[in-house]
């Protein structure tokens, strides 16, 4: 799904954004999407990009995953996030970007 670039692959999740009306998530290691800054998207997607070697494409993507977020205040969602601490300690980009 990368391979045709990030953006992409943030555009093809978002009718299932759209229509999930309950979100459970759990993470152990990162912030999860819909709480995520802009800076902290731009910072991991870098890093994926980088590893994976595909297409640059991170400033598109970033506007996309960031205007996913409107399922956080538009329709009728809910949301139930349980964090590890070590997610507050998993250093994507630098300080400024962590302490977002």
């Amino acid at each position: 799904m990368e391979q045709a670039g990030l953006k992409h692959a943030q555009e093809s999740v978002l009718p299932l954004w759209e229509r999930t009306r309950r979100f459970r998530i759990y993470s152990s290691w990162l912030i999860p999407g819909p709480m995520q800054t802009a800076p902290y998207i731009e910072a991991l997607l870098r890093s994926i990009r980088d590893r994976r070697q595909i297409i640059d494409d991170v400033e598109q993507a970033v506007r996309v995953r960031v205007a996913k977020q409107h399922v956080l205040h538009q329709g009728n969602h809910r949301f139930a996030i349980v964090l590890e601490e070590s997610v507050l300690r998993y250093r994507i980009g630098g300080p400024d970007v962590m302490a977002g």
